[in-house]
């Protein structure tokens, strides 16, 4: 990286509530540690975290709690606004260059904390209001009257978008209505001051266009440099009893998004077909009694494992273990199909994920669209490919991505800063 231009000194990075381990925790992790290895003082502020959110073993990065994230309507909008003015008065003690948050739906709470500070901040949008599960109150944003324009267009782009997201909104009462037209209009607003925004992919720019008239700087970044050289530990396929067996991988939250059903019944379609598959499935989550009854039920308890919640320590053995990592997930991008990719193993994902052409031309990828007989013909061309080519994911390390993103941030540094 250059060192002409906006020099920063110390950037903060804004989550407001981490709870779980995934992909945009891990994002803001390797961010913080990119900027510290470039001199810059990074930490993270958050009003919440559970440990499991910090990793195992934790990144070497100082996270900072303030406030509490409390239920109940009238006493979670109390709580909130004493969070906003904890933010605001670490904020204005830490004088950061620029703060960077985890979600568009973070900068709400940063549109209010730094007014007046003249503290800029900057935002990743993972998903936009579209990609939002409907249990979430921020999925009813979708059908405020700010984007009825928009709507339909951005609901028909994407394949994902028709199957869950409903085409009209589920009723709503005239104070859910009155809550719904303010947030997403401060949603808006909050996202339009942002002086720079970042998303994994040209799509998600692009509805990030269409819904707030801001352009957006799409980075695609997710492999640990490791992973590239990486010998496994420990011999997972030995472990499970499945030596002289083809594996088939899954490894996702077990949520009706990721559409591991539509993997368990593909699979089913091939099982007769190639004697010597098994599928392996890891992950918990809201799904998983019910996709163990439809095993069950497919009788394909002696073809199908699940292996439960995979530590980090564990992951990158598991996924060299498998011939085939499959991914039908409703998104545009992934980490552990490109961590997969790292390992030169091949891999089927749904046609919603975006391709670039390195990725595409290298033989390893097998796009499906999200079918049941969609991902079977898929499959089963992945299992007779015999793929010798090596994948270069050197583009799409950790260290690749933070350094695009702290050229973005640059973009939107304070004056004074310079």
């Amino acid at each position: 990286m250059r060192n002409d231009g906006p020099k920063l000194r110390r950037i903060v990075l804004f989550f407001r509530r981490m709870v779980h381990v995934g992909g945009a925790e891990r994002t803001m992790f390797e961010e913080a540690l990119y900027f510290q290895r470039k001199g810059i003082e990074a930490s993270i502020l958050t009003f919440s975290h559970s440990r499991e959110a910090l990793f195992d073993p934790p990144y070497p990065v100082r996270v900072t709690q303030l406030g509490s994230i409390s239920g109940g309507r009238l006493h979670g909008l109390l709580a909130e606004g004493r969070n906003i003015l904890l933010l605001r008065r670490a904020l204005r003690r830490l004088r950061p260059d620029i703060v960077l948050a985890s979600s568009g739906i973070d900068c709400i709470v940063l549109f209010f904390a730094t007014l007046g500070l003249g503290i800029p901040y900057a935002a990743h949008i993972h998903g936009t209001i579209f990609w939002f599960d409907s249990r979430f109150f921020t999925s009813w944003l979708r059908y405020a009257t700010i984007h009825k324009g928009v709507y339909d267009e951005i609901r028909a782009s994407v394949i994902g978008h028709r199957e869950f997201v409903p085409a009209t909104p589920p009723p709503m009462g005239p104070v859910r209505r009155i809550a719904v037209e303010i947030v997403a209009r401060t949603l808006a607003a909050s996202i339009r001051k942002a002086r720079v925004l970042f998303t994994l992919t040209r799509h998600m720019a692009w509805e990030v266009k269409r819904l707030y008239g801001r352009d957006a700087i799409p980075i695609k970044g997710a492999v640990s440099r490791r992973l590239l050289t990486y010998v496994p530990r420990q011999d997972k396929r030995h472990e499970l009893g499945l030596d002289g067996q083809r594996i088939v991988l899954n490894v996702n939250r077990l949520d009706a998004r990721k559409r591991v059903e539509l993997a368990i019944r593909a699979f089913d379609r091939l099982a007769a077909v190639h004697p010597d598959i098994h599928l392996v499935v890891g992950g918990t989550g809201p799904e998983e009694s019910r996709l163990k009854d439809l095993v069950s039920k497919l009788g394909r308890d002696q073809r199908i494992t699940f292996v439960g919640f995979i530590p980090e320590i564990e992951l990158a053995d598991y996924l060299a273990m498998c011939d085939v990592f499959v991914h039908p997930n409703w998104a545009e991008f992934a980490i552990s199909p490109y961590e997969a990719l790292a390992l030169q193993r091949k891999v089927v994902w749904s046609s919603e994920m975006e391709m670039e052409d390195d990725i595409g031309g290298s033989g390893h990828v097998f796009s499906a669209s999200p079918t049941v007989e969609g991902f079977a013909e898929a499959l089963d061309r992945a299992l007779r490919a015999d793929v010798r080519t090596v994948v270069d994911l050197s583009r799409y390390t950790w260290e690749a991505y933070a350094e695009q993103v702290l050229r973005g941030l640059m973009r939107g540094v304070r004056p004074e800063s310079t």
